[in-house]
């Protein structure tokens, strides 16, 4: 929506992995080093957390970018509940018969397959996204297939939150965590770093200016992220809305604090230390927009004053950018919107 505003050749913030817009941080960089190690050196398990949105899935899908070794990376994403959702989609990614539809049955299939494969020098790595949401027994039942590989031919990386610190703190997960040598762990950008993923993003889209952010707004993005790169993604995206809407050629500080203050941060409690200057225990995975000023003056405007303050573009230019995201979409000053129910904030 604001692409053509400021000349980009493509949406520098939008949802989704673009291997160019990549951000090459050192923790980044040493991460991927830690993976190519750990699955260099035939680790059986092998752990990835951090605070949600600290770029863990990102950091993965640019590591199978770059990925060009003989093992093969088999990336289990998405909600991963239970033991069984993992049978089911290894049995489907080694291409096993379907000869059953039990999960005991499809298990078997892959037992006999990891004891007998003959390309045991062809390496999979299993890794098994969101992995904190699994019980400690599903984590463990999962550690077994590894036992049950031929020559260690399988290799499993559990990725999660820092919430995965406590599943292996668990005493069912002892004897795995044991096995564990690799434990890489993403943190937050650091002030410095939130301009330079910033600019870095914009320059990958082709802006050609000297800046858009102004010093200021950069001050204020850095201090309603924390570094959190979804945030600040979510953030710099609503506030080139913003501007691009006003036509404006720069993002002031008054147009991230706007966007701030119209956005309630959900956060989980995260037990991942923090580099110095930044905020602890906070995972702020989700980003929910809300118009704060339309829940607020809900119940004492008039159906009248809010039709006279209902804007049809910017209220349609903000929900296709909350549907790009993938997000709800704000309660915004919406004429057709039921005042007598002004907490409701998703229209269906």
């Amino acid at each position: 929506m604001y692409t053509a505003h400021f000349g980009f050749q493509f949406d520098p913030f939008e949802p989704g992995y673009r291997p160019e817009r990549y951000f090459d941080a050192s923790q980044f960089r040493d991460a991927h080093e830690h993976l190519r190690s750990a699955i260099a050196d035939g680790d059986k398990i092998m752990v990835l957390s951090g605070p949600g949105g600290s770029g863990k899935t990102t950091l993965l899908k640019q590591f199978l970018h770059s990925w060009n070794k003989g093992s093969q990376i088999l990336f289990l994403e998405g909600e991963v509940g239970t033991f069984e959702d993992v049978v089911d989609y290894l049995f489907t990614a080694l291409k096993l018969p379907a000869s059953g539809h039990a999960t005991g049955e499809k298990l078997n299939e892959i037992y006999h397959f990891l004891r007998n494969a003959e390309d045991a020098s062809n390496q999979r790595v299993l890794i098994v996204d969101n992995a904190d949401k699994l019980p400690a027994i599903a984590i463990k039942q999962i550690s077994y297939l590894c036992q049950a590989s031929k020559q260690g031919n399988l290799q499993i990386l559990f990725v999660g939150s820092s919430r995965l610190e406590a599943r292996f703190k668990d005493s069912v997960l002892a004897p795995t965590a044991e096995q564990v040598r690799h434990w890489i762990r993403l943190r937050y950008l650091s002030n410095e770093e939130v301009g330079l993923f910033v600019d870095h993003c914009l320059k990958q889209a082709g802006y050609k200016g000297t800046r858009i952010f102004s010093p200021a707004a950069l001050e204020s993005l850095v201090r309603y992220s924390a570094g959190n790169p979804r945030l600040i993604v979510n953030l710099c995206g609503f506030s080139l809305l913003s501007a691009s809407i006003e036509n404006a050629v720069e993002v002031t500080q008054a147009m991230i604090d706007e966007v701030a203050t119209d956005c309630i941060f959900e956060t989980e409690s995260d037990s991942l230390d923090q580099s110095a200057g930044q905020s602890a225990g906070a995972d702020a995975s989700n980003l929910i927009p809300l118009i704060r000023k339309a829940r607020n003056t809900a119940v004492h405007q008039s159906s009248a004053q809010m039709n006279a303050n209902f804007d049809p573009a910017r209220s349609e230019a903000v929900i296709l950018r909350c549907r790009e995201l993938g997000i709800p979409h704000p309660g915004i000053e919406n004429p057709e919107r039921n005042s007598a129910c002004p907490e409701e904030t998703n229209i269906p």
